[in-house]
């Protein structure tokens, strides 16, 4: 009867609906997984940004300083050196050497790898840093490194040796970085030097450059 139909045709549409939305609902789970993977990402990415952003400001103003007068990067007053051994002996010459953490592991680092093992410590102490470590610190390699990588992952990084006696960097390590050094670190070579950016800004102001464009000179 017209009616049956009636019936049997509202139920296949009714069953077609139901299943358009099981399959939004798994597309929806989908695009939400898919969206909070990209958050860790962007989260990484950022973490990352500002982790690279600071290593070149201090990579800068290693150069900066080093160039200049005194050519003094660390704190290296005799008086205030202590009679430290072990790994804070280690902390304390390399921060009096090098200033920062990043930069001494710049010199640890002789491959450029980002990671050192026990053996790739034992040869950038010797020969990158010129350090005498047994001397110094009367510990092995091996005794340094497990002690420097607090995260048992195998390997040591720049993080990982700043991280280790954060207080022996501050007292024997550089001086904290000027706004000035921060500056004259950015890299001003991807808009064509520093005069063309601030040109560019001061010209699309008629001649007066507001506070976001110095922003964007800066930052963008």
């Amino acid at each position: 009867s017209l009616k049956k139909l009636e019936a049997s045709t509202q139920k296949a549409e009714c069953q077609r609906i139901q299943g358009e939305i099981i399959e939004l609902q798994g597309e929806e789970r989908t695009t939400l997984g898919r969206a909070q993977q990209l958050e860790r990402e962007a989260a990484s990415l950022a973490k990352a940004y500002e982790r690279h952003k600071e290593t070149c400001f201090v990579y800068g103003a290693a150069i900066l300083r080093s160039s200049g007068p005194t050519s003094k990067l660390g704190n290296q007053d005799l008086e205030r050196r202590s009679l430290r051994r072990g790994v804070d002996a280690l902390i304390e010459t390399l921060a009096s050497r090098f200033g920062w953490p990043e930069v001494a592991f710049l010199r640890l680092d002789r491959r450029g790898s980002g990671r050192l093992g026990a053996q790739e410590l034992r040869m950038g102490l010797l020969i990158g840093a010129g350090v005498d470590f047994p001397a110094i610190t009367g510990l092995t390699a091996e005794a340094l490194f497990s002690a420097i990588d607090w995260r048992s992952a195998g390997f040591i990084t720049a993080a990982d040796l700043a991280a280790c006696r954060p207080d022996i960097w501050r007292e024997f390590g550089a001086a904290a970085l000027e706004v000035e050094e921060k500056v004259r670190a950015l890299p001003w070579l991807a808009l064509g030097g520093a005069r063309k950016a601030f040109q560019d800004a001061l010209s699309s102001q008629n001649s007066s450059l507001k506070w976001s464009d110095f922003e964007m000179v800066l930052c963008e």
